[in-house]
């Protein structure tokens, strides 16, 4: 038996997350997560791997709207209600998407906040409710599930446990152990069933069935797990933890780091998902 210990939403792609005591599960990943994301003048996303920085602007949310801030200038608020504005086509990795722009004032405010830290003019989006963006189906049988502006799966679940294995190994190489928020998961999970590696869990069913989703494929990392996600300076040394996750992947033909899971809904959307939920793991 494992329990929910966190639950993260990141409304905007690349920005600071938001812990969460509950929230609705969607086919497409948890309510409002990677709904929105910045892109450059040529309509292509942002994300920290370029500009360290969005790690540094704040997202809350309230009844009706989304407020973002950031030192030194005034919040912004916009709605949360898809309102018809200028409708956009803009790219994520490979994906051609329907968005809507979220206005000039959004653009102005943004383009102050990354000031001198990224040269194109910046404008922030919000994916089309109607669009469907088809995540790639080797994996996923007969099922067609699609994602929003996340990079390919619409969930990432990790395990506390993992973490605490990670961290024993850097200690061990003299780094500095790192905090969960380096891997901004959906869904943190604490209690791997005894004998199992995370690798070993295929599916996660709330006890009470109302909810199942299904581990697709591990996640591999790259270096925004080197950023502090709340100063956004790069670590010390700036190679890890990507140099240690490494070491720990045991397929020599593979030299990729990996952390976490991606993950689908197989069922229960619409349905809460609460910390503190009970889910069985179920083993290959």
């Amino acid at each position: 038996m494992a329990v929910i210990s966190e639950l993260n939403i990141y409304p905007v792609k690349s920005l600071r997350g938001i812990s969460l005591n509950h929230v609705a599960l969607g086919v497409r990943g948890l309510q409002y997560d990677r709904n929105w994301m910045l892109v450059d003048e040529a309509g292509k996303f942002l994300s920290q791997r370029q500009v360290p920085e969005l790690a540094l602007i704040g997202v809350s949310l309230n009844n009706d709207s989304m407020v973002f801030s950031k030192d030194g200038q005034a919040p912004l608020k916009i709605s949360l209600v898809h309102e018809r504005r200028q409708p956009v086509e803009v790219k994520v990795w490979d994906d051609m998407c329907e968005a809507t722009d979220e206005g000039s004032e959004a653009s102005s405010w943004f383009n102050k906040a990354l000031e001198g830290k990224f040269t194109s003019h910046v404008r922030l989006v919000r994916i089309e409710d109607s669009f469907r963006r088809v995540v790639d189906r080797e994996l996923l049988q007969d099922n067609e599930v699609h994602t929003a502006f996340a990079d390919r799966y619409p969930y990432l679940v990790v395990w506390e446990e993992a973490l605490l294995i990670l961290n024993e190994r850097l200690k061990a190489r003299g780094v500095r152990p790192v905090t969960m928020d380096r891997f901004r998961a959906n869904i943190v999970l604490k209690g791997l069933p005894a004998g199992a590696s995370d690798g070993d869990v295929l599916a996660l069913e709330s006890t009470n069935q109302s909810y199942r989703l299904r581990l697709i494929k591990p996640c591999k990392r790259c270096k925004i797990v080197g950023i502090d996600q709340i100063t956004a300076q790069p670590n010390d040394p700036p190679n890890e933890p990507l140099v240690t996750l490494v070491s720990m992947n045991s397929d020599i033909h593979d030299k990729s780091a990996y952390f976490g899971h991606r993950a689908i809904l197989a069922k229960g959307a619409s349905h809460l998902a609460r910390v503190g939920d009970e889910v069985n793991a179920l083993l290959a």
